[in-house]
């Protein structure tokens, strides 16, 4: 089997096309519609989490959101 050798430029190209691949779904999950885990101590007794908006669960008082 024989090595094979890149040029910089095409480990730069597949390297940013990978940032690029990863970046751009952490885009539209940032949007304030996106549902996340609402987590908290008596709002989601019996569930371990409600499925909410940011917004909405910080409505709740004794709540965390994650996404």
């Amino acid at each position: 089997m024989k090595p094979t050798h890149k040029s910089g430029a095409a480990i730069a190209i597949a390297a940013a096309a990978l940032i690029v691949a990863v970046a751009a779904p952490m885009g539209v999950a940032s949007a304030n519609n996106t549902r996340g885990k609402c987590i908290g101590a008596n709002a989601c007794k019996g569930k371990g989490y409600l499925e909410l908006t940011k917004a909405e669960c910080n409505k709740i008082p004794g709540t965390r959101f994650r996404p």
